[in-house]
């Protein structure tokens, strides 16, 4: 990597933490071994536009309760979820949406919960008529605002085919289709 640095045609290299380059290195033998072991996809770039992502380990980044600053980022300006960590961080991973949002997930060693052991049995019917129904004979229905969402995005899917490849409306089309259904209508 450090030969690879020094080329004047990839200098863009030097703009980004080495910890992050390093990190995608280390998950490229996983990706080539799932594919020649369990038939996935050929390992590829991804484009600008798909989701993207880098993960820091902790000698990338700084962790004080509610500050977070990475290596040639700096601190970053998070708002934050109410839950606290229940441990240090060992790993940040960053990654950004095809709509254009970032999140900040932690990788943090704590020790799992131990969960109540539950009693009895229960059968679940998931159905056409109602979302699903219990052997203790309770219904629950689907939600009717996500088929109208669902709707909506399919049209917005439509809008989106119809654009120009390149055009200013294509791209606030594309980042509506990637928002989710949530966000159409």
């Amino acid at each position: 990597m450090t030969e690879l640095k020094r080329q004047p045609a990839v200098e863009w290299l030097n703009e980004v933490s080495a910890v992050a380059i390093q990190q995608s290195l280390r998950h490229l033998p996983t990706a080539f071994g799932n594919f020649w072991e369990h038939g996935a996809d050929y390992p590829s770039f991804n484009k600008r536009s798909n989701r993207q992502s880098a993960e820091f380990t902790r000698a990338a980044f700084q962790w004080e309760t509610g500050h977070l600053t990475l290596a040639k980022m700096g601190e970053l300006d998070i708002r934050w979820n109410a839950r606290q960590l229940p441990g240090d961080p060992r790993t940040v991973h960053v990654s950004r949406t095809p709509a254009g949002r970032y999140y900040v997930s932690f990788r943090v060693d704590a020790p799992l919960p131990v969960s109540a052991e539950a009693y009895g049995k229960i059968g679940i019917d998931l159905g056409l008529t109602c979302f699903a129904a219990t052997s203790h004979s309770i219904k629950y229905h689907a939600p009717r605002p996500l088929r109208r969402k669902m709707a909506q995005w399919k049209r917005a899917q439509k809008a989106l085919s119809r654009k120009r490849k390149g055009s200013a409306n294509r791209s606030k089309a594309r980042i509506k289709v990637a928002s989710g259904p949530q966000a159409c209508g």
